[in-house]
């Protein structure tokens, strides 16, 4: 698993807001449409899990938790 930092990074090649929750390990991302698959996907593949989605406009505010 990686870190929140590692997640923030991959998080900033596709959106400008990134917040990060350093208590719970978590953040929360605002996404265009185009580009939410490919993000999910690269941070499953680093350890993370989805665990909230809505539809904002054109995009999504997502959160995210390290998998245990």
């Amino acid at each position: 698993m990686k870190s929140v930092s590692t997640c923030t990074a991959v998080c900033e090649e596709f959106t400008n807001t990134v917040l990060v929750d350093g208590k719970h390990n978590s953040i929360i991302v605002n996404v265009d449409e185009e580009w939410f698959e490919i993000l999910n996907d690269r941070l499953k593949g680093i350890g993370f899990k989805l665990i909230h989605k809505s539809k904002i406009g054109q995009g999504y505010t997502c959160a995210y938790i390290p998998r245990i």
